[in-house]
């Protein structure tokens, strides 16, 4: 997976441009081809400063990042591109070589990256589905709260909404449901900086 740490440290950069934040990503000078952990340092910054509620808005979990990475391996991406360009399909290859199962979740495709594509959670075979742990969405904002509604009926642990998507009304009724939230953040970046 290192030998690709440059390609997603440009990844990260683009997407960060996209959405108009600033984010340096500092590697040790030795290349992060032969570090042994890319050191990132993470600055973000709409129009010159930070909303007074973005704390709020940036993340709201109870276990930390951490250890959702660490302990649940079993990742569904609801609309995951089959376009290399898109950022949902440079996260789930980069989370499948980091180790990860990934359920793709996408109703306009069959398969993406080799592996079977289903339209919803719902309708991932029941041996598969039970396994999934996190849900992580690649979807507007307004339509993140049937998705949750899913992740819950699922028994999913974690709803991740990717960076740039906050839906408050469905984060607090995921939490409410018993599960974690993770709002505004790219799961490629946290895994980068908190377990690479």
């Amino acid at each position: 997976m290192r030998k690709n740490l440059p390609f997603f440290r440009n990844f990260v950069n683009a997407q960060a441009k996209k959405r108009h934040l600033h984010l340096s990503t500092n590697f040790p000078s030795t290349g992060c081809e032969s570090a042994t952990r890319p050191v990132f340092s993470i600055s973000l910054v709409r129009n010159g400063s930070l909303p007074a509620a973005w704390p709020q808005r940036f993340t709201l979990i109870t276990m930390d990042i951490a250890t959702i990475l660490k302990n649940y391996r079993h990742i569904a991406i609801v609309g995951l591109s089959e376009k290399p360009e898109r950022a949902s399909n440079a996260v789930a290859r980069y989370m499948i070589q980091a180790g990860y199962t990934v359920y793709p979740v996408n109703p306009s495709i069959s398969s993406v990256l080799g592996l079977e594509c289903w339209p919803s959670l719902s309708a991932i075979p029941a041996e598969k589905r039970d396994l999934i742990e996190i849900v992580d969405i690649f979807r507007k904002p307004q339509d993140v709260p049937p998705i949750v509604d899913e992740a819950i009926a699922i028994g999913a642990k974690v709803v991740w909404m990717q960076l740039g998507i906050t839906n408050e009304a469905a984060a607090e009724k995921a939490r409410n449901a018993g599960l974690d939230v993770v709002q505004n953040r790219c799961i490629l970046v946290e895994h980068m900086h908190l377990v690479s």
